[in-house]
């Protein structure tokens, strides 16, 4: 799946860069992302980007996390669909389970489960 996106550069070095929806996410889940969106693409640390690249092919699951997480989804409801997200793009199996678990554990380290 191709997402267009708008990269905007860090403000400060020590902040993450951000993407800019330009064209309306429409997920294969049933999820409808809004032109003008903004996320930070696939959230991991840099030990982990062979697992999941910010802009890599599990970015389309990604934004569609956050989106949900800003329409007040529950962490672990937006998690489940993360899951069902990555599974609709085809990531392998053990990738995903890998994926879900690491925003599981995140969402728990961070309060938000």
């Amino acid at each position: 799946m191709e997402l267009l996106v708008v990269y905007r550069p860090p403000r400060r070095w020590w902040r993450r860069a951000t993407f800019r929806l330009a064209e309306v996410l429409e997920s294969r889940g049933g999820v409808r992302v809004p032109i003008g969106f903004e996320t930070d693409g696939t959230s991991v640390p840099w030990a982990l980007r062979w697992l999941a690249a910010p802009t890599g092919p599990a970015m389309p699951a990604a934004v569609v996390h956050d989106y949900l997480l800003s329409q007040g989804w529950s962490w672990s409801r937006a998690a489940q669909q993360f899951r069902q997200e990555l599974r609709l793009l085809g990531i392998p199996r053990w990738r995903v389970g890998l994926l879900y678990a690491a925003v599981r554990v995140w969402g728990w380290l961070r309060g938000y489960e």
